[in-house]
């Protein structure tokens, strides 16, 4: 039985999670794009300083972000991390609505 003897970095899996954010921004295109980040934006409450989880690229970049963290950045990418992690894709319009995907 044959072992790869390339292990994974966290460099190699932040690469590609670029490449895959990358890909779905082309996939979605700018008019959805602005769609989905919008409708954040308004069900989510959001004042206009702040963003919406949908325009988070790196989660544990804004995350380090030190200081006061007026736009609300950390605040997105702790929402977007809650996201992802029960199944929710990262354009969900109404994030709070959707917490549990398996009940709907």
């Amino acid at each position: 039985m044959e072992t790869s003897t390339h292990p994974t970095t966290d460099d190699d899996s932040g690469r590609s999670r670029v490449r895959r954010v990358a890909s779905e921004r082309r996939a979605m295109g700018p008019d959805r794009l602005k769609r989905a980040t919008s409708l954040q934006e308004k069900n989510l409450g959001l004042r206009p300083w702040e963003i919406a989880p949908a325009s988070i690229d790196d989660i544990e970049a804004s995350l380090a972000i030190e200081g006061t963290d007026h736009r609300g950045h950390r605040r997105a990418a702790t929402m977007l991390r809650r996201m992802l992690a029960l199944g929710l894709s990262k354009w969900e319009p109404d994030p709070r609505r959707n917490k549990n995907p398996r009940a709907n």
